[in-house]
């Protein structure tokens, strides 16, 4: 992703994908206006809902799989398959799923979410108290509809809840730096 490109082919920055059908091993691509890519250079925003097509020669369990380090600017990499609804986000985790043999450019979208650089304003009216202990963070004296976001020391989002009191509690899953 880089939103110094276009969604339109351009050489240097994009590569179409010939899907080889003489292969064991399955193939993904991302499809726009009807054309495959191997790679694709595409600005941000036309990261949502982004059909991906899979070639698999044989009938069988086939995994897809990210590689967060290599993707330091994401806090999500949300795969869609449409066959069954599950959504994963494959910043953290890995999709499995079973296939027919050929090729399927409908099953899957994916929609990439950037880490936040910005700085949100807070409303400094309200005098929010914040602690942690026994692994979980309390908040106190926030807003009801106060939208709560923890990120990992990786910038992924591990936390998105709205309160629905003036109070929070959320258990964290690992000792760490996060940022509220």
């Amino acid at each position: 992703m880089d939103n110094d490109q276009t969604s339109a082919y351009q050489i240097g920055e994009d590569l179409e994908k010939w899907v080889g059908t003489g292969t064991d091993k399955p193939q993904i691509y991302t499809q726009l206006g009807g054309v495959n890519y191997g790679f694709n250079a595409l600005p941000m925003t036309e990261v949502q809902n982004f059909p991906v097509g899979i070639y698999t020669k044989t009938v069988g369990t086939t995994t897809i799989s990210a590689d967060a380090a290599q993707a330091p600017s994401l806090s999500k990499l949300l795969l869609l398959d449409k066959l069954n609804g599950t959504v994963t986000d494959l910043m953290t985790t890995n999709y499995s799923f079973t296939s027919d043999a050929g090729t399927n450019n409908t099953r899957f979208t994916i929609t990439a979410q950037r880490v936040p650089t910005g700085n949100e304003i807070i409303d400094m009216n309200v005098d929010a108290n914040f602690a942690i202990a026994n692994g979980k963070l309390m908040l106190q004296n926030i807003a009801p509809s106060t939208v709560v976001r923890i990120y990992d020391a990786l910038g992924r989002l591990v936390v998105n809840k709205t309160a629905n009191s003036s109070t929070m509690e959320i258990k964290l899953s690992a000792k760490g730096i996060y940022t509220v």
